[in-house]
């Protein structure tokens, strides 16, 4: 049976020995020279974006999900990394949901901290390292994951937690599908609009729980821009939203600043019963929408 970790936003990096942050250092300029040591306070701009290897849990068909999140280190500045040499995972076949911005206000609790953003998965006999690569301020920082070290092994998604509590279930369409966990699920259409025409985007979705142990509890919905190009914007009419345990539609209109490729993400999180965080590594769902933008 896996175990959920339970850590600090600055002390991910140090559980495992085997999953290891890579750092090539360089002081950006105006600043005092030498790493931001953990205990260290936040600066407020110049500080790099990190990856976060959050942990892994087995999906019902044997495969695995590898969770990530990140760390931007400012206190005030959002960071943008498009796809590619700056922002990339190998091998080269799981490259392309990974995040492209990076804000410091994540609705998470702590500053520049997002949990569990995305998810790598894997088949049940993968072996070797999932690599995510972040370059900014002059700064490489890589983690892995990887299936096996302990410490890591995240409880699945149908297992409750301590007070009851499971990843919340999501649909994005009427009669699409249903999904629960970090891993969530992707929309299977791509919706279309153009710059600085709103767009309707919606979740259904539904407390999740053991009845025995808790009370059902409001589920919220929050909207994000996942990718999008470098200096573009997204707004939202609605960025969270709450729900009612039994299951409800949340729906936000949604403008773009800029024509392009876009992923918007909701994350659906039962963040209201106390076994229920970031921290915990429970209990969220995912769900991605590509949006195509014309000028």
């Amino acid at each position: 049976m896996g175990r959920r970790l339970i850590v600090g936003a600055m002390t991910v990096a140090l559980l495992a020995p085997r999953a290891t942050l890579q750092v090539q250092q360089v002081p950006p300029q105006g600043l005092a020279k030498g790493p931001v040591l953990p205990l260290r306070p936040q600066y407020e701009r110049g500080q790099p974006v990190s990856p976060i290897f959050e942990g892994y849990y087995q999906n019902p068909d044997g495969t695995w999900s590898l969770s990530f999140g990140f760390f931007n280190r400012n206190s005030e500045e959002d960071l943008e990394l498009p796809l590619g040499p700056a922002n990339f995972i190998e091998p080269a076949e799981y490259d392309g949901l990974q995040p492209t911005y990076f804000p410091t206000e994540t609705n998470s609790g702590y500053v520049g901290r997002d949990f569990g953003v995305f998810t790598v998965v894997v088949p049940e006999d993968f072996e070797g390292d999932v690599v995510w690569s972040l370059t900014s301020k002059g700064v490489t920082h890589t983690v892995p994951g990887r299936v096996g070290i302990e410490p890591y092994h995240l409880a699945a998604v149908d297992q409750p937690m301590g007070v009851g509590s499971m990843p919340p279930k999501v649909k994005l369409s009427a009669d699409g599908p249903e999904a629960m966990g970090p891993t969530g699920m992707m929309a299977e259409e791509t919706l279309t609009t153009s710059v600085g025409e709103p767009l309707e985007v919606r979740a259904w979705a539904a407390d999740n729980f053991d009845p025995q142990v808790r009370e059902p509890v409001e589920v919220e919905v929050q909207w994000f821009k996942h990718q999008g190009p470098v200096g573009s914007s997204v707004t939202f009419s609605m960025q969270e939203t709450e729900v009612p345990a039994a299951g409800g539609w949340a729906t936000s209109m949604a403008a773009f600043s800029h024509p392009g490729e876009y992923v918007v993400r909701a994350r659906i999180a039962n963040f209201g019963s106390r076994d229920s965080d970031g921290g915990d590594q429970c209990c969220w769902t995912n769900g991605f929408v590509r949006v195509d933008v014309t000028p």
